[in-house]
């Protein structure tokens, strides 16, 4: 091959622009191997020009093959598109079904929180009540101790004396009448007590023995009163606890409803944005698949004009066409012919 043919085929290709990368180097190479030449090029340059051809020739096939196999799938593309809206379309459906069911559920958390604190206030009033009932128990329980400590049981032992033990009698008698003593053994109990205690009879030591029954009973009374009113006061104090800690359940439910609406709400937002992608991917096919064809047919030109330009004038300049170069090219040609449409 003369150096003017090597110069003209090297000048096409650079023109064209679809050499491989590093052929560059390869060319440098070359046009530094034939300064000061006049005819022939060297083989190795020669052999590195049939190098740059042949990668030539498969850029410009794989861009061809490529841009084939983008006009065609777009059909392919066209469902994929419409399948993908139709999916985010779905999801985005579901997520507005959540945001409705999420702020339902944060209404029933706030309806929660108020009815437990009414049942707080209502457990309060409840202890309140106990605890009063508790002190009102203390007091009758109180006041029946000084009676049988300060009236009873020193006229059960010795007679009615002076101004003192007529008012310890009177004091008696006033609580017995208080509290549903037999009436007649209040009646009877001035007599007998005021009696020296030899003098008291049979009949006395029975209204005395009934008056003993009635304080072992009002002891029990109260003892049991107070107990009764204790155990009220803790079971009511335990209710106040179970309340406010259901208080503090449905503060923490209403929580954690507000932060599942702001993630709902947040994802409705990124469905939104999705939606709107894909219906723009979906209306953009038209002007992609016209680009594909458009491509297409930027990639079969660029082709052609190698197989016209470069590659001819390189076996034109060959006398015995060199294996690999002009076969390789030859079949990507036929391969281009065969998949236009």
């Amino acid at each position: 091959m003369t150096v003017a043919r090597c110069r003209a085929i090297l000048a096409k290709l650079e023109a064209a622009g679809d050499m491989p990368q590093g052929a560059s180097a390869m060319v440098s190479h070359i046009k530094k191997s034939m300064r000061g030449k006049r005819k022939s090029v060297t083989e190795e340059a020669s052999a590195m020009l049939s190098k740059v051809l042949t990668g030539t020739a498969t850029t410009l096939q794989t861009t061809l093959e490529q841009a084939q196999a983008a006009v065609e799938g777009t059909e392919a593309q066209r469902e994929s598109r419409a399948a993908a809206q139709a999916g985010v379309e779905a999801k985005l459906a579901e997520l507005k079904q959540a945001i409705v069911e999420k702020k339902s559920a944060l209404v029933a958390a706030a309806k929660s929180i108020e009815a437990a604190n009414e049942a707080v206030a209502s457990a309060k009033a409840d202890k309140r009540s106990a605890e009063s009932a508790v002190k009102a128990a203390a007091v009758k329980k109180r006041q029946f101790d000084e009676v049988s400590a300060d009236a009873y049981l020193p006229l059960k032992d010795t007679p009615v004396e002076g101004p003192a033990g007529a008012k310890r009698l009177s004091r008696l008698c006033k609580f017995g009448k208080q509290h549903g003593f037999h009436r007649e053994l209040v009646g009877v109990l001035p007599a007998i007590l005021k009696k020296q205690l030899d003098k008291r009879r049979t009949f006395d030591g029975f209204a005395l023995r009934s008056l003993e029954s009635e304080f072992a009973r009002q002891a029990l009374k109260f003892g049991s009163m107070v107990a009764d009113c204790e155990l009220a006061l803790v079971e009511r104090a335990a209710v106040v606890q179970e309340t406010q800690a259901a208080v503090l359940a449905a503060k923490a439910q209403q929580k954690a409803e507000a932060r599942a609406l702001a993630q709902a709400e947040a994802a409705l937002t990124a469905g939104r944005d999705a939606v709107a992608a894909a219906r723009r991917h979906v209306r953009a096919l038209p002007a992609d698949m016209k680009r594909a064809a458009r491509e297409l047919e930027q990639a079969k030109t660029r082709m052609s004009r190698f197989r016209r330009g470069p590659l001819a004038a390189y076996e034109s300049a060959l006398p015995v066409p060199v294996p690999g170069v002009t076969a390789e090219a030859e079949d990507t040609m036929a391969e281009t012919e065969t998949e236009e449409p």
